[in-house]
């Protein structure tokens, strides 16, 4: 598996992005209140299997029939923030609009390369917060191997178990100056059946294509675990109760 192999340096850059978390205060809701919603998460997952010998590893991405994690986010964020007094816009942006917040398919974010488009893109629409939301990597937190974790999607480890996983990094920029008001890591994971696995998934080849009956399934976990760890960044970060 030559894409997701344990590199130091990697690790050593994602480990510079941890900043010290700050959160959304009263102060902010009521003076910066008109809010909106960035995705920057991949729209397709990622399936990796997890073995001994790195060789043996093999990652690759699903086409599933069904999902829409940009949708899903900014609906289930939206709606928080309201429930917070935040008055919210869905607004209309492409790829176009940024800068594109990853040097690669399989690399950390880079946030303060967007803020200031972000901040931008906010005053045009006449919103002074963005919610931006993004992939994070980190070494696997499931199973502790020497591999990384990436986004959300689907692991096996070996022969034992496999989980759905979301790792994402959340930041609040206000739109008056770029400045970030609220920052948080949310990682969360939810175990599946092992029958949900396919031999179809062990391959080193993007995407592979989910539908029927089996996309079902695999929505229902994806949902399921996307959002309890955007529940819990919005928590944290001062935007949802």
């Amino acid at each position: 598996m030559k894409k997701f192999g344990c590199v130091i340096v990697l690790l050593a850059l994602a480990g510079c992005l941890n900043f010290k978390e700050a959160r959304v205060t009263p102060e902010h809701r009521q003076l910066l209140n008109k809010a909106a919603v960035v995705v920057f998460l991949d729209a397709d997952p990622i399936l990796q299997h997890l073995q001994l010998s790195v060789k043996e590893t093999t990652a690759t991405t699903a086409h599933v029939e069904g999902w829409n994690a940009r949708q899903l986010t900014e609906d289930f964020l939206l709606k928080r923030m309201k429930g917070m007094g935040l008055s919210v816009k869905s607004v209309p942006y492409t790829t176009k609009d940024f800068p594109s917040p990853y040097d690669s398919r399989w690399t950390y974010p880079n946030p303060p390369r967007m803020r200031q488009a972000l901040a931008h893109w906010g005053a045009v629409h006449d919103v002074n917060m963005v919610v931006a939301v993004y992939r994070q990597v980190d070494q696997d937190f499931i199973g502790h191997s020497i591999e990384n974790l990436n986004g959300y999607g689907i692991v096996k480890h070996e022969e034992e178990r496999i989980d759905a996983y979301t790792d994402v990094y959340m930041e609040v920029i206000n739109s008056d100056d770029g400045g970030v008001i609220g920052n948080v890591d949310s990682k969360e994971t939810v175990a599946l059946d092992p029958s949900l696995w396919r031999a179809t998934y062990d391959v080193d080849k993007t995407p592979v294509a989910i539908t029927g009956a089996e996309a079902q399934a695999v929505v229902g976990k994806l949902t399921e675990v996307l959002t309890k760890a955007l529940q819990t960044a919005a928590q944290e970060v001062g935007l949802s109760r």
